[in-house]
């Protein structure tokens, strides 16, 4: 799907069990995606060797922005030497990168009763610097997700808000992401 959109992929493996699929952008933005529950997960924990808080060290221009929440700030990096240690880690995992990336982005989702997304930016410190709810992207679309040939009623509810079509909201996460390079 990403060389359709002309964006190319990555898979960086951490460790045996563990590998995360990375979209690069045009402009060599790097797009990441994580459960809500485990981006606060890794958040709390700390870990200064996880791959998200390692990409997150490439967003050295967010840093001047206020913190969302200046409670999730955590004291992870005590020494700059540990900080420059940490940037080479984050540096050779992106060996299949030409250059280091321009900025990270960190897509988090839940599927629950209501399926949520939401793009965050981190500053190096891993404080969310921008924030926006891109859940109104999410359209049930039953066909998509059938293989049993049932067709949904369809007078199921008069909630079920209308599907737009790809196009529009392909737009729409552009110009969201878009806005954050401002």
């Amino acid at each position: 799907m990403s060389k359709k959109r002309g964006l190319q992929h990555i898979k960086l493996k951490r460790g045996n069990l563990w590998e995360v699929v990375l979209i690069v952008g045009p402009e060599n933005e790097v797009y990441t995606f994580f459960s809500h529950k485990n981006m606060k997960q890794i958040i709390n924990q700390g870990k200064t060797n996880h791959y998200m808080i390692l990409l997150n060290l490439f967003n050295e221009g967010f840093d001047e922005l206020p913190p969302l929440n200046s409670q999730m700030e955590l004291p992870l990096f005590d020494d700059k030497e540990n900080l420059e240690n940490l940037k080479e880690k984050a540096r050779s995992m992106l060996d299949k990168m030409e250059k280091a990336p321009s900025k990270v982005s960190v897509f988090a989702f839940d599927y629950s009763f209501i399926s949520t997304v939401k793009v965050l930016a981190f500053n190096t410190k891993q404080e969310i610097v921008w924030e926006r709810d891109l859940t109104d992207l999410i359209q049930p679309n039953y066909k998509r997700t059938l293989y049993d040939d049932i067709n949904p009623v369809g007078n199921m509810s008069k909630n079920t808000p209308e599907i737009k079509n790809e196009k529009k909201q392909i737009e729409r996460l552009k110009n969201t992401i878009a806005s954050m390079e401002r």
